[in-house]
């Protein structure tokens, strides 16, 4: 788990689990995370691309500089004391893992290995991201992704932990919560994304990630249903606890993010657009009419004239905001526990499962077809039972898995 922190003890003193007995202050160890955390979080490639490798080497060499930082900062303003060397520190950090998970010590370090994790992902996608702004993946470097073979156990467990680290990143919660480019860089909202629900925006930067780790995305995303939601006597992860569980995190995560994305906007309006409209609702009543006289004899309590529109409330505005979110919310819940739930089954059962969704699928078409009056369909589908729905968006959702 503390990836970071694990390469830099080993790459200096090479790796030793033995436990040591702590030989610097806690003050110089509390310094050396808050630093590193800090200059991990500024880190910034400033558009320009690079690989996996150049981002891992950048990271360590981040922490590294700090090291040796704190580690100078400390003997200066202790002149008088035995010096505290580098190899003394790096001891020291290797016996972490050993303390309470209450410690100080130990929180700042787990702060530095998330702060990293973060990095990582951040810079990663960033790197794809400005590939793509570029335009230049449609020659050289789409020849160059794999799309045949066996997705790899470590691009796998790789991908699934670059989604669950991107999904906390606040450029992509606004990204999946409104379009907005992820990239400062962009000046415009892509057009492929910026009518698409959350979980599009969230499989667009899936495809961009597949593609960091030098994948096509259609191979790809074919290759995981195929890995994970189907039966194969040859499949090499069908045991694999540590890959499935991590398959399942990255879909709880996805669901938490999507659902956290659909929020309501507090303002109707298109004034941070520059505009000056306000969303308005028209209603018509029928009012009465002397027909000698011309004048108005009554109209309902309340209700508007026939010639007037009325401007509604920015509470009933919400409200009905509200309303469509959750629709929208309850809808990506469900096909996201139904795509867990389907991982969660054993080859066996996944088919069987499928094999009944599918059949209950095929009979409702057939039945409505039988059906001409359109009221008759509208009353046929209110009484479909709540386990044949699910078992319809079951086979939807999986139709709807690239194949």
């Amino acid at each position: 788990a503390n990836l970071f922190l694990f390469l830099l003890a080993a790459l200096l003193l090479g790796i030793d689990t033995e436990p040591s007995t702590m030989t610097c202050p806690e003050s110089l160890l509390c310094n050396f995370f808050e630093q590193s955390t800090e200059a991990l979080r500024s880190l910034d490639l400033d558009g320009a691309p690079v690989s996996r490798s150049e981002i891992r080497t950048l990271l360590l060499d981040t922490q590294l500089m700090c090291l040796s930082q704190v580690v100078q900062e400390h003997n200066d303003k202790h002149p008088s004391a035995n010096k505290i060397s580098l190899e003394q520190v790096q001891a020291d950090l290797k016996s972490i893992s050993q303390r309470g998970k209450d410690d100080v010590v130990f929180k700042l370090s787990e702060e530095m290995n998330e702060e990293a994790r973060l990095a990582y992902a951040r810079l990663v996608l960033f790197s794809r991201l400005a590939v793509e702004a570029q335009g230049t993946t449609t020659t050289t470097n789409n020849n160059n992704l794999y799309t045949f073979g066996e997705l790899e156990r470590k691009d796998i467990l790789e991908f699934c932990a670059l989604c669950q680290s991107t999904l906390r990143l606040p450029p992509v919660k606004q990204h999946l919560q409104s379009g907005t480019p992820i990239l400062k860089s962009q000046s415009t909202v892509d057009p492929d994304t910026n009518d698409a629900s959350a979980a599009e925006r969230f499989s667009h930067i899936q495809a961009v990630l597949f593609k960091s780790l030098g994948y096509d995305p259609q191979y790809a995303n074919s290759e995981m249903k195929r890995l994970f939601f189907t039966v194969s006597d040859s499949n090499p992860y069908s045991n694999d606890a540590e890959v499935v569980n991590a398959v399942q995190r990255m879909l709880s995560a996805a669901k938490i993010a999507i659902e956290n994305s659909m929020t309501v906007s507090p303002n109707l309006s298109d004034k941070e657009e520059g505009g000056v409209t306000k969303v308005v609702s028209v209603a018509y009543s029928e009012t009465t009419i002397d027909p000698e006289t011309g004048q108005e004899l009554s109209h309902a309590e309340g209700a508007p004239r026939k010639e007037s529109m009325v401007e509604h409330t920015a509470e009933e505005q919400q409200r009905k905001r509200q309303e469509q979110n959750k629709i929208h919310v309850a809808v990506s819940s469900l096909e996201q526990e139904i795509r867990q739930e389907l991982l969660g089954m054993t080859s066996e059962e996944r088919l069987q499962k499928l094999e009944e969704a599918r059949a209950a699928t095929e009979q409702f078409m057939s039945e409505v077809a039988q059906l001409g009056d359109p009221s008759d369909r509208v009353q046929f589908l209110q009484s479909i039972d709540a386990r044949t729905q699910r078992l319809m968006i079951m086979h939807k959702v999986w139709q709807s898995m690239p194949q």
